[in-house]
């Protein structure tokens, strides 16, 4: 690919990452959504103040509900969304391990010296990052901006951490 059809691709790409992100969290799947949680958590980070409260109903060996609550910036919101979409139906350990593949894809530093740009950086960490859920690609727009890595990761930090943690008094 020559190098202003590659620039158009990148630009391209990081445009849809960007509209997907903003759909999100226009509309965030299970924002303030009641739900009979048996593993809640709450994660914040302090170097821009979201907070995000993941609430996760396990039936079993599997996560029957998911919802969340707090305030966080559209990348935070958005990858919330997308945990409370994704995150029904999947058995415990694949949540897990979906939270793993993101961390992974995020903090990896693939081609990020070779680009001139971040849209072009964005597009060569996308073709080589880790195999990630389609649903969760629209996040790795957030690659070459090294600050907004924990936006993205902190909904599924505080999942990871709700599973582990459980509520007090409800039945595991």
């Amino acid at each position: 690919m020559s190098g202003g059809a590659h620039d158009a691709a990148a630009a391209s790409l990081a445009g849809l990452y960007r509209d997907a992100i903003r759909r999100h969290a226009a509309n965030p799947v299970g924002y303030r959504r009641p739900i009979a949680a048996t593993h809640r958590h709450e994660a914040y980070n302090p170097l821009c103040g979201d907070r995000i409260e993941v609430s996760l109903r396990i039936a079993g060996d599997a996560v029957a509900e998911a919802a969340f609550d707090g305030e966080a910036c559209a990348i935070g919101m958005a990858s919330a969304a997308l945990l409370c979409s994704l995150a029904p139906g999947r058995a415990v350990a694949e949540l897990r391990e979906l939270s793993d593949d993101l961390q992974r894809a995020l903090n990896g530093a693939v081609g990020a010296g070779l680009a001139r740009d971040c849209a072009q950086r964005a597009v060569l960490q996308n073709e080589q990052a880790p195999d990630i859920q389609e649903e969760l690609k629209p996040l790795l727009g957030v690659r070459p901006y090294p600050s907004r890595i924990r936006c993205a990761t902190l909904p599924w930090a505080a999942a990871v951490s709700a599973l582990a943690d459980g509520c007090p008094g409800s039945p595991d």
